[in-house]
């Protein structure tokens, strides 16, 4: 005669048990990617102001603009080799006027280098050398959140900015080219402007960050902005 082992299974209860726990788990690395990407959004709207101060602070001391100053290697400490001892031509601008934000000033500007040396040779940018060459994290400052960093340059409306691209002198030109998603440029934008990348004094730049009328694209997971940060009126 055969005998019929009854097959334990789980209980509705276990399976309860067994999704809410999947649920908690997920829902925690959720969260958890979530607060990573805040502490980065907080830390690249620091480092611009940051950098805004810095700059503030150099011509206040020295009545020029770091770059722009016809005699750095006479009146800053440390500048006596390129790109810090450049000379500027005192104009009041950083290299040749662009139009934002469909354009990026020349790497090479030697204005824009100087710029960057000029500010540490004083103290006043961080993780920058003063002797430094024309990459990010080098003679340029990298940025706190995504690819790329910083480059500056005058606009033609005669406003300084800071330019947070992935690659030294290129714009973004397509989908995953950019520095950081639009949700995190969105972040960004609503914390130090209007929440708008087309209006105020934080612009976007790359086809696929926003819409026509400035709307940031959200739902895409891929790298596709850059930003424009206007400073120093």
């Amino acid at each position: 005669m055969k005998r019929f082992c009854a097959q334990k299974g789980f209980t509705l209860v276990e399976m309860a048990i067994v999704v809410t726990i999947i649920g908690i788990m997920i829902g925690s690395v959720v969260a958890g990617q979530q607060i990573a990407t805040n502490a980065r959004v907080a830390a690249q709207v620091s480092q611009v102001t940051a950098m805004d101060s810095g700059i503030s602070k150099f011509r206040t001391i020295f009545s020029a603009l770091p770059g722009d100053m016809a005699n750095p290697s006479v009146r800053l400490p440390n500048c006596t080799a390129f790109p810090c001892s450049a000379a500027g031509d005192a104009d009041g601008r950083i290299g040749t006027a662009f139009t934002a934000p469909t354009q990026v000033p020349a790497a090479g500007s030697i204005e824009a280098g100087a710029f960057w040396a000029q500010l540490a040779a004083v103290n006043l940018v961080r993780g920058v050398g003063v002797n430094g060459a024309a990459a990010f994290g080098d003679g340029y400052p990298a940025a706190r959140i995504g690819l790329g960093g910083y480059q500056v340059g005058t606009a033609n409306n005669s406003r300084l900015y800071l330019i947070n691209v992935q690659t030294l002198g290129q714009i973004t030109a397509g989908a995953d080219s950019g520095v950081m998603t639009p949700s995190q440029a969105a972040q960004i934008d609503r914390k130090m402007d209007d929440g708008l990348g087309n209006t105020g004094s934080v612009l976007s730049a790359g086809a696929a960050c926003t819409d026509a009328v400035g709307v940031y694209l959200e739902a895409s997971v891929t790298k596709d902005c850059g930003q424009f940060y206007a400073i120093q009126e």
